[in-house]
């Protein structure tokens, strides 16, 4: 995430000193100062009172989660739950399609058989690479230390969506754009360049996506980070090329209080009405500078995901990739205060339904 310039939890959050903001002003929804903590939005009712959706309603046999995230690092701050939940329901289906598959290669020829043990095979020295990517060291902060293959493989040079920069798709796999690259997260820093952090937030987005589950399919639209409003209508095009009228389409909310978050909720709002698919909002920012009861917020249209313990740890997990957001630059506070990453631990994840009133 970069500036521009259902259950409550079992103990209360932990009062955190908590460093200074720059300011993000989008009217009057302000990002600045030390936000408002997770004990305050716990001890008030409001979230705990607040309608729930069911998975099974959200995703249908033939629906596709699209995640549309402004920045690397949004898809887990706001919705890393529902995006890891939907990953490992496309593996089960997918582990499913080639089990039948095999079944009825087997029945069909007897020389088929052996297929199994080739696919077992296959399956085993991949889930063995995944493993041992997930457990190799973390490595240095600069971008440079990261491994050559990982990096081309979520970053390249192509400056619109599709190509080597991307990760095959298949119909009903979830399907994450990313519209930035992040890259103006750290502005002004000594340590980072944004082409540094174009190749290090890449990194972190894979490293992110892999705690989360396998089976996430990558766009990247590449629009300039902090420009994404002046270029809406651009992004309205691109996106309207990527998504279906059966899709359930995520991104932030499009009052957020970030130019780049409000640019990408209003360009799926506009689509939304245009393509018939469904839209959920999720709020990143919102927490930060709203508080329970604000009047400034449409509380009559959040709902909360109840999220499993496994699935809030994979969550959890998949921040810790995130490095360059989570740590101090130097002598500067990390990107994203401990506010933040404490809401990771939430028992839910909270979206914005669509306004039917």
């Amino acid at each position: 995430m970069a500036l521009v310039n259902g259950a409550a939890p079992a103990t209360p959050f932990a009062t955190t000193v908590l460093p200074t903001l720059p300011v993000t002003d989008v009217g009057d929804r302000k990002i600045e100062g030390a936000g408002t903590s997770e004990a305050a939005w716990w001890a008030d009712s409001t979230l705990l009172a607040l309608p729930s959706l069911n998975m099974d309603d959200l995703l249908s046999s033939t629906a596709r989660l699209v995640v549309v995230a402004p920045h690397p690092d949004d898809e887990v701050l706001g919705c890393g739950g529902l995006l890891s939940i939907a990953a490992q329901n496309a593996a089960a289906r997918a582990l499913a399609t080639a089990r039948d598959s095999t079944s009825f290669s087997a029945t069909a020829s007897p020389s088929a058989t052996a297929s199994p043990s080739v696919s077992a095979t296959a399956s085993a020295s991949a889930t063995a690479s995944a493993s041992a990517t997930a457990s190799a060291p973390r490595s240095s902060h600069r971008a440079t230390s990261f491994s050559s293959v990982s990096a081309s493989r979520f970053w390249g040079t192509a400056d619109t969506m599709g190509g080597p920069a991307d990760v095959p798709e298949t119909d009903r796999q979830p399907l994450l754009i990313g519209v930035t690259d992040g890259e103006g997260s750290h502005p002004d820093s000594t340590r980072w360049t944004p082409m540094e952090l174009v190749r290090q937030r890449a990194c972190e987005r894979a490293r992110g996506l892999t705690a989360l589950g396998s089976g996430v399919s990558l766009r990247l639209l590449r629009l300039p980070d902090g420009q994404v409003a002046q270029r809406e209508a651009e992004l309205v095009q691109k996106l309207s090329s990527l998504l279906r009228p059966d899709d359930l389409v995520v991104t932030t909310w499009r009052l957020d209080g970030h130019p780049d978050h409000e640019a990408c909720g209003r360009a799926c709002a506009v689509l939304a009405q245009r393509m018939g698919f469904r839209l959920l909002e999720m709020p990143v920012w919102m927490w930060h500078w709203a508080s329970p009861g604000d009047p400034r917020v449409p509380w009559h249209r959040l709902m909360q995901l109840p999220l499993p313990e496994a699935v809030r740890q994979r969550k959890q997990a998949a921040l810790q990739a995130h490095r360059s957001q989570i740590e101090p630059d130097d002598e500067r506070p990390s990107v994203l205060p401990p506010t933040a990453t404490e809401r990771v631990l939430r028992p839910s994840e909270f979206f914005f339904r669509e306004d039917t009133a």
